[in-house]
């Protein structure tokens, strides 16, 4: 079959969602050299992703996470695109200076927050070595032990209200198909068909999107892949999160409808700030900014995670619109509900059965 895919996507054919999955499926087992892995990949890119291929990696991809399912589906999904390991995205997004947005991984602090506010968050992503600040580098700045087994990640998100689940080593042939997607340095649907696969089975999304043009694609994907209400955002200046240096795109999608709006940030009460004003550094800087916003400390780093906090409040049913989301965003930071979140993260995470990373 691999065969065949791979002449349809040179033909720009696109793939049926069975092919899809199963060629996704095959690589994850580790069934495929990687010189055929790069030239189906980079078909696809060519071709642009569909919505079928995007449906079929997915599936492909929840089912090689198994052992992460069995959470109870009332939490929220929040992740973004995987945007450390491809040179494209990674010249945008994370590298110093005015090459890239390089933000202060405003999404960790974002979950923390969620938390506090009583909200009940998984991040689930792959451990990737990068020499690129990733959230792994900063949470284990942070104290949190990021690689642990779904039991403890379970009871993290029961009594603090939040997990980070890797899955570094459930399956050690997957590890070549992202060797493969390193050296080629190109985006693929591989990049947003981890975030949007949820294998624990979340019924609310909140996902940042890398390119604004997917918005409405990967919407409809989250939506036959069981999510019952999410935002989907892209901003101005930070890409894959909402933003306060512009306006930001949000797809909205629930039971019943799925619709595009733009926000800025002046539709909250919130002030418009600079680009350079919320750029990140090293994984303790970034730590760092992080904890000054979990304390309360006013400025561009707390508008940027309030804003972000509002719109998944309101992802997973917990505020009515981004007004309340974001009084309530406000609420968990400064009673420090937030800080507190962390504060047990960090101590479950570090108490029993961890993974240790494969080498």
């Amino acid at each position: 079959m691999f065969e065949k895919c791979l002449e349809k996507a040179i033909k720009a054919e696109d793939l049926t969602q069975e092919e899809a999955y199963q060629v996704v499926k095959a690589m994850l087992e580790g069934k495929v050299v990687p010189v055929r892995m790069a030239a189906l990949l980079t078909a696809l890119r060519i071709k642009g992703a569909a919505y079928s291929e995007l449906l079929g990696a997915a599936l492909a991809l929840r089912e090689s996470l198994a052992p992460l399912a069995g959470f109870e589906n009332n939490f929220l999904s929040m992740d973004r695109e995987e945007i450390h390991l491809d040179r494209e995205t990674i010249e945008r997004t994370s590298l110093p200076g005015d090459g890239g947005t390089s933000t202060f991984n405003v999404s960790t602090a974002t979950a923390l927050v969620v938390a506090g506010a009583g909200g009940r968050v998984v991040r689930h992503a792959s451990l990737i070595p990068s020499e690129h600040v990733g959230t792994e580098h900063v949470l284990k700045e942070l104290g949190v032990q990021p690689e642990v087994t779904p039991s403890v990640g379970r009871r993290c998100l029961e009594d603090a209200g939040v997990a980070f689940l890797y899955s570094p080593a459930l399956n050690p042939s997957a590890r070549l198909l992202y060797q493969v997607r390193k050296q080629l340095g190109l985006r693929t649907l591989l990049n947003v068909a981890g975030p949007l696969s949820n294998p624990m089975g979340a019924s609310f999304l909140y996902l940042g999107v890398y390119d604004p043009s997917d918005l409405s694609l990967f919407c409809s994907v989250a939506k036959a892949l069981g999510v019952e209400r999410g935002m989907l955002v892209h901003g101005e200046h930070t890409l894959d999160e909402a933003s306060i240096t512009g306006a930001t795109r949000v797809c909205f999608l629930d039971s019943s409808k799925t619709h595009v709006k733009e926000l800025v940030p002046e539709d909250l009460g919130l002030r418009r700030w600079e680009p350079q004003d919320i750029k990140g550094g090293t994984a303790r800087e970034n730590a760092s900014a992080i904890i000054e916003v979990l304390k309360g400390t006013k400025g561009a780093p707390r508008d940027l995670v309030l804003l972000n906090s509002a719109l998944a409040l309101v992802a997973c049913k917990m505020a009515r619109d981004e007004k309340e989301g974001l009084c309530m965003a406000a609420e968990s930071l400064d009673s420090g509900a937030a800080l507190r979140s962390l504060e047990l993260l960090a101590r479950l995470s570090n108490e029993q059965g961890y993974l240790r990373r494969a080498e």
